[in-house]
């Protein structure tokens, strides 16, 4: 179906969820409803993270930089992520700005129209 196509899809250079950090570059895919992408976990390996955005709040972006939170427990990041510290948050650093850029013109009109819905 055209919903689980990717509208764009760019490169992560470093990642981090709370206090986990991850430099393994991922494909970060971005939809109409959710963004994808991988995480090394050190443990699990890889896991796939899968983030729509009616959960995505407090969203920010700084240069190259797109960070957010996410207010509940993530299943496979509960020693890394507590999504009651403000300070944890999920974030990208991407290579280019026109990724940037798609994040500014999908991803965080998306994120406003589903916290609008809920």
């Amino acid at each position: 179906s055209s919903s689980s196509e990717a509208l764009y899809t760019c490169t992560a250079r470093k990642m981090r969820v709370g206090k986990l950090t991850c430099t393994s570059c991922s494909p970060v895919r971005i939809h109409e409803n959710m963004m994808t992408y991988d995480v090394q976990h050190p443990v699990q390996k890889k896991v796939h993270m899968v983030m729509y955005y009616r959960d995505m709040h407090d969203c920010r972006l700084q240069s190259s930089l797109f960070s957010f939170r996410i207010s509940k427990n993530m299943e496979n990041f509960t020693h890394d992520y507590d999504p009651s510290d403000p300070e944890h948050r999920l974030t990208i650093l991407f290579d280019d700005h026109r990724d940037i850029n798609k994040i500014k013109d999908i991803v965080l009109p998306a994120v406003a129209a589903a916290a609008a819905h809920q």
